[in-house]
């Protein structure tokens, strides 16, 4: 039962975003080498004062990045080398977006915001973390800088979840009450089953149309 548990809580974490706290990706999970959206969430604001400037760094070998435009924000892009240039629609690229500012906007300390991205995901091995450090400034001159352990970061994962596939195998083969409809379980099977996994293949749907991008 506390495996079981166990299972289904990772898979609650997953699909509940992050409000409170610290700034966080979301989604948290990009699949190598392939293009996604993910979005830098600022959770509050500074001792109760609206937040007006938001930046990101890219980190390296990320490309092809679009920043979500916002109402009532500027956005300033930066640029450095790219080293090797790499070719995209046959043409060479030798240069990729460095910094990602959002500025003389207002977000109200008591509301959160979702500042999107467009970008291009490096390669690497499952559970490589790619870190967006973030910098927010407010209104009284007061600010964070979300960078090291506490910058929003991307899992890199081939299936586009941090689940492992038996964690969904578990509850897609649970067993049904004989003569009974889709989703109903038998009494040995807890009531949650069937629920948790509507949820499950509602993940694992999330995380293919990821892998197709």
């Amino acid at each position: 039962m506390h495996g079981i548990l166990s299972s289904f809580a990772l898979l609650a974490l997953a699909l509940t975003p992050a409000v409170h706290g610290h700034a966080s990706a979301n989604p948290p999970v990009g699949v190598p080498a392939k293009s996604m959206v993910t979005s830098i969430r600022i959770p509050h604001g500074c001792n109760k004062t609206a937040t007006n400037w938001v930046s990101v760094a890219i980190p390296a070998d990320v490309t092809s990045v679009k920043p979500q435009q916002i109402p009532g924000w500027t956005i300033v892009l930066t640029t450095r080398p790219l080293n090797p240039p790499v070719i995209s629609d046959g043409i060479e690229v030798n240069t990729t977006t460095d910094t990602v500012t959002w500025q003389n906007g207002t977000l109200q300390d008591g509301y959160f915001m979702d500042f999107g991205l467009s970008v291009r995901m490096p390669a690497g091995p499952d559970g490589t973390v790619v870190a967006f450090e973030t910098r927010q400034l407010c209104e009284n001159g007061e600010g964070y800088n979300w960078t090291g352990t506490g910058a929003p970061k991307v899992t890199l994962m081939k299936n586009g979840t941090l689940l492992k596939m038996e964690d969904f195998e578990f509850a897609t083969k649970a067993p049904m009450a004989a003569g009974t409809g889709a989703g109903t379980s038998n009494s040995a099977a807890p009531s949650m089953t069937w629920y948790s996994s509507a949820a499950a293949a509602a993940f694992v749907a999330a995380g293919s149309a990821l892998a197709l991008l």
